[in-house]
């Protein structure tokens, strides 16, 4: 803890036996002492990749530093539980020794609502809509090879990449809990997942859980 209500986390993978893409990261958050209203800030590099996604070969060398902000609330209103999660990035990125020539800013979000409440005093449900991170704007200048003519001259073409994904990834999840069960925790969840991979042509998911836990 830096001071009442703020918290400083760093962390590095540099060094780390069989790491081919070392991140170096630290994060800087606050919370109201009542716990209604929290701020972060964050910054992460990445020595070969952007957002995580590594490439070679034919792409070259891509680096990577990225700025997150975000803002987080929770209120509760008669016996429910409210909370709302927002995040916004800004990544620059750098490149070497392949096709593409440059990329441009990249800007992300994602977010998470939720609501939840007990049912007595054993049990709990919550339901949370969520959407992981996206890339909402940015491209790739990127120089490649689109043909040949007959003498075996090759043609290169240049041209812009959009980075933005063909859609939004959703994730709806429903979970209910019941506490004592056999000394532990029972859980029992359903999720439904709308273009996962922010795919337009994935197909949607459904996903049941169930589970015990006991703390020992």
């Amino acid at each position: 803890n830096v001071a009442d209500g703020v918290q400083l986390a760093m962390f590095t993978t540099e060094g780390l036996p069989g790491e081919p893409a070392p991140k170096t990261g630290a994060q800087l958050s606050w919370r109201a002492a009542e716990g209604g209203l929290g701020l972060h800030a964050g910054w992460l590099q990445e020595r070969a990749g952007l957002l995580g996604t590594e490439t070679g070969g034919a792409f070259g060398h891509v680096s990577s530093d990225s700025a997150v902000f975000g803002v987080s609330a929770g209120t509760r209103k008669h016996g429910w539980d409210l909370s709302a999660e927002a995040e916004l990035g800004m990544v620059e990125g750098g490149v070497g020794g392949g096709w593409i020539d440059s990329l441009s800013g990249v800007t992300t979000s994602a977010f998470r609502l939720g609501i939840g409440r007990s049912i007595g005093e054993r049990s709990g449900v919550s339901v949370t809509l969520s959407q992981p991170a996206r890339a909402e704007s940015g491209s790739a200048r990127m120089t490649a090879p689109v043909g040949q003519t007959t003498d075996g001259t090759v043609l290169w073409e240049t041209f812009d990449a959009s980075l933005a994904p063909s859609s939004r990834q959703l994730d709806l999840a429903a979970r209910w809990t019941r506490s004592d069960v056999l000394g532990g925790e029972l859980r029992m969840e359903a999720a439904a997942i709308r273009h996962p991979g922010h795919d337009r042509s994935a197909s949607d998911e459904l996903i049941l859980l169930s589970g015990w836990r006991k703390s020992f």
